[in-house]
């Protein structure tokens, strides 16, 4: 589907204006977006965007965040996401250009996807949070990014080390 026909909207999330689509804050993507060659999507500052399982954002157009003082969120509704509840990501397809700042990206299987002949991949201030794989740049691809951060959630139920100790090899001499 495109740009405006693939989410269920809470409080009016996807409008249209002067020929430019925003995916605003509360959108609940529910199937796969495709922003198509020569058209814009914005998403504002602050917009909280809930992805639904398997959703991929295919950009061939032009996706723009700029949010650096006030993040924007694209997630996935689970609270620690497993690859049957995550989402699928964002893909730049040929043709088409992320310009992103201040994106965080939480809950995706492939969160940023960069594939050959797309015409720029900016990713800046941005922080992506339990992805399976955080960036996919293809040969001949470029992703530039600054400021950017990539973080794996905490295990529930992992046990902490008993000991913070590292054992010196040897070879080392024995400390006085």
């Amino acid at each position: 589907m495109t740009a405006g026909g693939a989410m269920t909207t809470a409080g009016g999330a996807m409008t249209t204006a002067g020929g430019a689509d925003q995916l605003g804050d509360g959108a609940q993507v529910t199937a796969s977006l495709e922003i198509p060659a020569g058209s814009t999507v914005t998403i504002p500052a602050g917009a909280n965007i809930t992805a639904a399982p398997g959703v991929v954002i295919t950009v061939r157009g032009v996706l723009s965040v700029a949010s650096s003082d006030m993040h924007a969120r694209i997630a996935t509704a689970a609270p620690s996401p497993d690859q049957a509840h995550s989402w699928g990501g964002i893909v730049v397809e040929s043709g088409g250009r992320l310009d992103a700042d201040g994106l965080d990206l939480a809950g995706a299987a492939t969160a940023l996807t960069v594939n050959a002949g797309s015409l720029g991949a900016r990713y800046d201030d941005g922080t992506i949070t339990d992805a399976q794989v955080p960036f996919q740049i293809a040969v001949a691809a470029r992703l530039d990014t600054k400021h950017a951060a990539t973080r794996a959630a905490s295990p529930a139920n992992s046990t902490p080390p008993t000991s913070t100790t590292t054992p010196r090899p040897p070879s080392w001499p024995a400390s006085s």
